[in-house]
């Protein structure tokens, strides 16, 4: 068995699990998910065509391990098409409250969306691109503890006062609406 297939599958396996469980994701005017979905895509080809491939090399020599290029790709496609049913299952569950502060991002601002399952999705809107971020929430009567990965700095901690959510150490409010 050449090394070749195998060194394509993990490449583009790797690359396609790597883009697909980071915590933040941008959107560009020029790029972003177009650019995310190539390897993929790629993977998802490079797949079938091993596994064709490999049906007929088994034939041939009657060897388990003919499949494992193609056993290879199908576990990286498993783990990414089941985070991505797990991030999106996460996305559209329900919601507690959005907190949004039209200050961060230079057009549409930031928000927050707190799940009533302690998961947070926040998003920044900026001229040309939208960045979205994923992460988790603990709450602890009417303080809110964030652990969010952010490209920016903001604080950690929060306190809900009166339709307001401001940020201990840090002079950031937003204003909250119930869904």
């Amino acid at each position: 068995m050449r090394p070749i297939p195998i060194i394509l599958i993990l490449l583009f396996g790797g690359l396609t699990v790597y883009l697909e469980f980071r915590d933040i994701q941008e959107w560009t005017l020029f790029g972003g998910d177009l650019f995310d979905a190539v390897p993929f895509y790629a993977l998802c080809i490079l797949t079938l065509v091993y596994l064709f491939k490999n049906s007929r090399q088994y034939r041939q020599h009657r060897s388990i391990l003919t499949y494992l290029p193609s056993a290879m790709g199908l576990l990286f496609l498993v783990v990414t098409a089941g985070h991505m049913l797990l991030r999106s299952h996460y996305d559209n569950s329900p919601t507690l409250f959005r907190a949004t502060n039209y200050d961060l991002g230079s057009d549409g601002g930031f928000t927050l969306d707190f799940k009533k399952n302690h998961h947070l999705k926040g998003k920044k809107i900026d001229r040309f691109s939208s960045t979205t971020y994923w992460g988790t929430y603990r709450q602890q009567g009417d303080t809110f503890v964030l652990k969010i990965p952010l490209n920016f700095k903001m604080g950690r901690q929060a306190v809900f006062q009166d339709s307001i959510l401001r940020f201990v150490d840090d002079t950031v409010n937003f204003k909250v609406s119930r869904q």
